[in-house]
């Protein structure tokens, strides 16, 4: 049998054909790359329970996995969309706080809040400012929020 008649026939063909051409190298590690390819059998069909298990924690892993992809979508979307608000709307917050100035943080975070919305101020503080801001105007920060509740 030729090379392109061996990848026409199906898999229980196929594993009759290499069974009985053992010198046929290219057909026997064609049949292994169809066989690698399935999901590996783990129980035997009389274990029921431990094959209810290994389909239950197959199909969970599938949903974590898709789960994991839409959330790492959806971070990236929120990345994006704040990376398109202008970094001078922050400024005057990044200033005050280089000031020590508390009074002046909250006119700034104020400012923001009226021209976009307090959702977009908590994003700003939860995405930006940690990478903008030292360890220590970081810690000063939240000791003054700390402080003055």
């Amino acid at each position: 049998m030729s090379e392109p008649n061996y990848k026409n026939l199906n898999e229980s063909e196929l594993r009759q054909y290499v069974k009985s051409h053992p010198q046929d190298e290219d057909a026997f590690q064609y049949y292994l790359s169809l066989v690698r390819k399935k999901p590996a059998v783990i129980v035997g069909s009389n274990d029921t329970k431990r094959l209810t298990e290994e389909l239950q924690k197959r199909i969970m892993n599938e949903k974590i996995e898709k789960a994991d992809q839409h959330l790492k979508d959806a971070l990236i979307r929120r990345l994006e969309n704040e990376m398109k608000k202008p970094i001078n709307k922050i400024i005057p917050f990044i200033e005050a706080v280089s000031e020590r100035n508390f009074d002046k943080c909250c006119e700034a975070a104020q400012a923001y809040i009226n021209e976009y919305s307090q959702e977009e101020w908590h994003s700003e503080i939860t995405i930006r400012l940690p990478v903008i801001l030292d360890r220590e105007s970081e810690i000063w920060l939240y000791s003054q929020c700390f402080q003055r509740q």
